[in-house]
């Protein structure tokens, strides 16, 4: 009754906890959406168009603030002073490639759209860039996922292959939410050191 109850959550919810993932990092939660793809609880396109979807949204939604807001937010919160100096030791030439690679740097993703922003990147050759990287991401993350189910099953057969999914999606669900609640954690604590 549990297992039943999961696979309706991970039909019901998953692709918009896909979405939501790939405004971000997502690459687990795309990993992961691919096994159930796999499995048959999401179909790919769904899993695609929400990943893509949510790339776009989350990267361009960092640029336009780097865009628009960047200087302030750098001079106002250290958040964004660490990231942004952080992110001055990569290559400025070739900032193109850079948008294409940018999403398989761990830990950059979100920061390279802001600091192109601030550096009066042209927002319509991001736009171009970033849906080509999109696209390249989600094949590239959302098939390993895909492939991994497949390597899976040969390994363990049918047998408690949904069991198996769904605890994972209850344990990306739980890491997922530690992340989210260290990351407000952080943000809190640097606000009160720079008071």
């Amino acid at each position: 009754m549990i297992i039943d109850s999961l696979i309706k959550l991970v039909e019901t919810y998953g692709y918009k906890i896909v979405f939501i993932s790939a405004l971000f990092e997502g690459e687990v939660v795309l990993v992961l959406a691919g096994l159930a793809v796999f499995a048959g609880y999401l179909t790919i396109s769904g899993v695609f168009l929400a990943a893509i979807i949510g790339a776009i949204v989350g990267d361009t939604s960092w640029f336009l603030l780097g865009k628009y807001k960047g200087e302030e937010l750098v001079a106002k919160w250290s958040f964004f002073s660490r990231k942004v100096n952080k992110s001055k030791s990569l290559p400025k030439k070739r900032s193109e490639v850079l948008i294409l690679v940018m999403r398989f740097i761990y830990g950059f993703r979100t920061i390279i759209p802001f600091v192109l922003g601030i550096s009066k990147f042209k927002t319509s050759k991001f736009l171009i860039f970033n849906l080509v990287s999109a696209f390249v991401w989600v094949i590239i993350i959302g098939t390993s996922g895909y492939i991994f189910g497949s390597i899976i099953e040969t390994l363990l057969g049918k047998i408690k292959y949904s069991e198996f999914i769904i605890v994972i999606f209850v344990s990306l669900a739980f890491t997922f939410g530690r992340t989210i609640s260290r990351y407000i954690k952080r943000t809190i604590e640097e606000e009160i050191h720079i008071s």
